[in-house]
């Protein structure tokens, strides 16, 4: 029986499933063979850049673990993908530069993030967690629309704090 696509344990409405992808990581082979064929699908409709976007990782941990590190090596591999942004932990976790095991690609990996908007305060999740952090990516490509080859990533990193305030109604600042 296949798996019901969900998010975060949320069973996605059937018109969400048709517009989001979703691999089970209880098979983490298979999620990368489905990322694989979704990935050749997208580029045979037209798709020159393919930016594989991974909600994992355990929250609040500003260090990623060896299950992302693992995965996100299996997704090089196993894809042709040429940018990993991750998400989840609501903190920022490490950027790395993975090499294909073929050698012929380097892949940026950005763990996670951070939380852009959220109502998330140290306060509120007990401590010095980091949840008012994170960064901002900017990537330009330089792509060969001639040669249909990516030559180039040039990625730009804003990093951010957000204040949230409470009074009337609450507001954000990002600085």
């Amino acid at each position: 029986a296949s798996e019901t696509p969900a998010l975060n344990g949320n069973v996605l409405p059937e018109e969400m499933v048709k517009k989001c992808n979703t691999f089970s990581m209880k098979d983490k082979k298979g999620a990368v063979k489905d990322a694989a064929r979704i990935e050749k699908e997208a580029r045979k409709a037209g798709a020159d850049i393919v930016i594989l976007s991974l909600h994992w990782g355990e929250e609040y941990q500003t260090h990623s673990n060896a299950d992302q590190q693992k995965l996100a090596q299996m997704y090089v591999d196993g894809t042709t993908c040429d940018l990993i942004v991750g998400s989840h932990p609501d903190v920022v976790q490490e950027y790395d530069l993975l090499k294909s095991k073929d050698g012929k690609r380097k892949v940026p990996c950005f763990y996670a993030i951070g939380n852009l908007l959220s109502n998330q305060r140290r306060e509120l999740v007990y401590g010095d967690k980091h949840v008012e952090e994170g960064v901002i990516t900017m990537f330009r490509f330089d792509y060969d629309t001639g040669l249909k080859k990516l030559n180039d990533i040039g990625i730009d990193i804003v990093p951010y704090w957000v204040n949230l305030y409470y009074g009337d109604t609450a507001h954000y600042d990002i600085v």
